[in-house]
């Protein structure tokens, strides 16, 4: 089964030698590994060749026709617990780009076995350290984030309708109040390294501007859109539904990893096209040299059906994982796409604001309808059914706090106030907090207050207009 993927663009001007000694290279440094540089001897010419070693078994395989330069390494090994897994490291290499893929299977020989954990080959880091990532689309491939500048307003755009001819898929980080992600996005780049290009809102303004440019479809306040190659389907990951950034960040690596093992490869950049186009070559040389021995023939053609009926096999087991996943993608798109709401063009001013408001507002409704009727009923399983995030009543009572029992925001108060997302500026006797870059919701408070009175009116007409 395959359960790691993906495909890199690498800089040209490498070769499928420099590929295949990366590959070697990786396999001898493993601290798993029994391999020494010296075991692999000389590359094949347009042909396949295959050596064991203490129960584990390197392939190597080199071919070039009218359609480009063709490599692939695959490494086979069986681990303490019975399970088989299968590493390709392919290539395909023309005048203008160098196509390289990693795949990673594993099954498992025992009924009732578990597949583990995939974790993302180190070969990958490699590939990109020693032997470069090319651009891809709009993006260069590397294991650092893309910071976007205030004035890429018109890149961010066409990333998110899916029109910047990238490979890889795009992680793309909306920026909360606070001006930078709900995640370390350096962290999250080297994990989702080869795999996707992490690219990073500089600011909530930008989003707010981004907004006016896809009709606001744009993910925003912290949360991320995965954004996938020429299309404009996305998958969207909330910052409230995780307990740590974190746990955040993982989700979204492993919502990558999970989609790019069930799509599908360039053909040409795999180990079954490589080995296709290597048992043909054998076939084409014993005919064009005349060769009449039976068994030449027969062991040619018994490995290519061999070849054939693995590959059959692999489909086969892909067709079932596919059907499966899409029954689980088409219940998974009922149950968010066909809810009763479609929500407006307002967007959340802090992580949930919607989710919140909504539930808040369900709560107030539920107690002024017929308690044994059948709209009682409803609000109930719905308030059952969805938890509020809690950061509506942390903000309630964070601002109230940070300015209680005071009679002036002073250095402290201040520093408290902009903590939560309030900005402050000077208006001759008064000050303007505007809240989360809304202007919408600016409120005023003397520079210089008389009494406590005074800072109750502020936080009470504040609370009342963010969260009444």
């Amino acid at each position: 089964m395959l359960v790691w993927s993906t495909q890199i663009p690498i800089i040209p001007s490498r070769t499928t030698d420099e590929l295949l000694a990366v590959s070697k290279k990786w396999l001898v440094g493993s601290p798993h590994s029994p391999w020494q540089e010296t075991d692999f001897g000389d590359l094949p010419t347009q042909d396949l060749a295959t050596i064991s070693l203490d129960g584990q078994c390197v392939s190597v395989a080199k071919f070039s026709n009218s359609q480009g330069e063709f490599c692939g390494f695959r490494h086979e090994w069986q681990d303490n617990e019975r399970r088989n897994w299968t590493t390709d490291i392919c290539g395909w290499r023309t005048a203008q780009r160098f196509l390289t893929s990693v795949q990673l299977f594993c099954e498992v020989s025992e009924l009732g076995s578990d597949l583990p954990q995939p974790k993302k080959p180190y070969i990958v880091r490699q590939l990109i350290e020693e032997l470069g990532g090319d651009l891809d689309g709009s993006f260069a491939v590397s294991d650092t984030p893309i910071l976007l500048a205030e004035t890429e307003i018109d890149l961010a755009a066409r990333l998110l309708r899916g029109e910047t001819g990238n490979l890889l898929p795009v992680i793309y980080a909306s920026s909360t109040w606070r001006n930078e992600p709900a995640f370390d996005s350096t962290e999250l780049a080297k994990w989702a390294s080869g795999m996707a290009h992490v690219i990073v809102e500089p600011s909530r303004r930008f989003s707010f501007v981004l907004a006016s440019h896809v009709d606001r479809t744009n993910p925003y306040e912290g949360a991320v859109a995965i954004c996938w190659p020429h299309s404009r389907k996305q998958v969207r990951l909330f910052p409230y539904h995780f307990d740590s950034s974190r746990e955040y960040a993982a989700e979204i690596t492993d919502v990558v990893r999970q989609a790019l093992a069930g799509s599908r490869p360039d053909s040409r950049c795999t180990w079954a096209f490589l080995r296709e186009l290597v048992f043909a070559h054998r076939i084409e040389t014993l005919r064009r040299e005349g060769k009449t021995s039976i068994e030449e023939y027969v062991s040619t053609f018994d490995a290519e059906l061999a070849a054939t009926r693995k590959q059959l096999e692999n489909a086969e087991q892909e067709i079932g994982r596919l059907k499966g996943e899409l029954a689980r993608s088409q219940q998974t798109f009922r149950s968010q796409g066909d809810g009763p709401l479609n929500l407006g063009s307002e967007q959340d001013l802090y992580s949930g604001e919607h989710r919140d408001t909504l539930i808040f507002a369900l709560g107030i409704a539920r107690d002024h309808v017929f308690k044994d009727g059948r709209v009682r009923h409803i609000l109930d399983a719905t308030l059952d059914a969805n938890k509020p995030t809690g950061e509506r009543e942390r903000l309630q009572k964070a601002i109230k706090d940070a300015v209680d029992g005071c009679t002036n925001i002073d250095s402290k108060e201040r520093r408290a106030l902009e903590e939560l997302g309030f900005s402050m500026t000077e208006d001759g006797k008064h000050r303007k907090l505007v809240f989360r870059g809304d202007d919408r919701y600016t409120f005023a408070a003397a520079k210089s207050g008389s009494d406590w009175r005074g800072m109750k009116n502020w936080i009470s007409d504040t609370l009342r207009n963010l969260f009444k």
